[in-house]
């Protein structure tokens, strides 16, 4: 593995077990609550993070793609529940990524990881490797968001003391 990247994939395998430990116990029927009638719901962030994981994969040089296409993407308008995947469908994207991710950070090239991005965030190395950094900062804020939103709907907090 680049030693560049050595510690966001330790991350990103950490962000697996955080995702875990905020779904732990979610009811079914809780997972499209949106706090305040306007937060994204507990699918809707796990969904979003999901896609973006496919983002991860792509750019580490896996030729995938979500199955649900575009509807978690950033600024989608908020559909009918119908139209999303139900928790444990996309929870079963999420593993399946979680489980081809190391591969692709090992073998992911210096040429790969200093070669064109996708699309900027703010504040990154203009390449794929400032992409892959960038990304994960996105999907930690919203496992923070996740596990606020755990609390609110009274599951306790996701981490104990």
């Amino acid at each position: 593995m680049h030693p560049s990247i050595k510690t966001m994939a330790d991350l990103y395998a950490l962000n697996h077990q955080i995702l875990e430990l905020t779904i732990q116990g979610v009811q079914e029927e809780d997972q499209y609550v949106r706090p305040m009638g306007k937060a994204n719901s507990i699918n809707f962030i796990v969904g979003h993070i999901t896609s973006m994981r496919y983002a991860i994969a792509r750019i580490l040089g896996d030729d995938v793609k979500a199955p649900w296409g575009d509807i978690y993407d950033q600024g989608k308008k908020v559909l009918d529940n119908s139209a999303y995947p139900v928790l444990s469908e996309i929870l079963v994207e999420w593993k399946e990524l979680n489980d081809r991710l190391p591969s692709l950070f090992e073998n992911a090239s210096e040429e790969r990881l200093a070669g064109p991005t996708p699309f900027e965030g703010p504040g990154q190395e203009k390449n794929a490797r400032g992409t892959l950094a960038f990304l994960l900062t996105h999907e930690t804020v919203h496992l923070g968001q996740l596990a606020y939103i755990r609390r609110l709907l009274n599951y306790g907090p996701a981490f104990e003391s």
